[in-house]
């Protein structure tokens, strides 16, 4: 595939690029995604967006957790305790 800018003539062959369809969240629950959200954004200058996240289960609640940071919610049982997330697969890509 070729692009072509409008205003200079360029033509530009994307040769690094492809096409992206975001993933679903895995946190249903759109309130809680906002808060996660909220918290990473307030955090940011201590936690790293990329950073690996963990998960353990209590009885009627869910800890995420990781090297600088740990929020307790209610209990999400779509997540798995046997492997680390990152905010996007939680909370799916930010909307630009």
């Amino acid at each position: 595939m070729k692009l072509r800018n409008k205003k200079t003539g360029e033509i530009f062959y994307p040769d690094d690029w492809e096409e992206f369809e975001p993933t679903e969240p895995l946190i249903k629950d759109e309130k809680i995604r906002k808060f996660i959200r909220d918290y990473f954004e307030i955090w940011s200058f201590k936690i790293d967006k990329g950073a690996k996240i963990r998960i353990e289960h209590y009885d009627f609640r869910t800890k995420i957790y990781g090297d600088a940071f740990e929020i307790v919610l209610p209990k999400i049982d779509e997540l798995d305790i046997s492997r680390e997330y990152t905010i996007a697969e939680l909370c799916g890509e930010e909307e630009e």
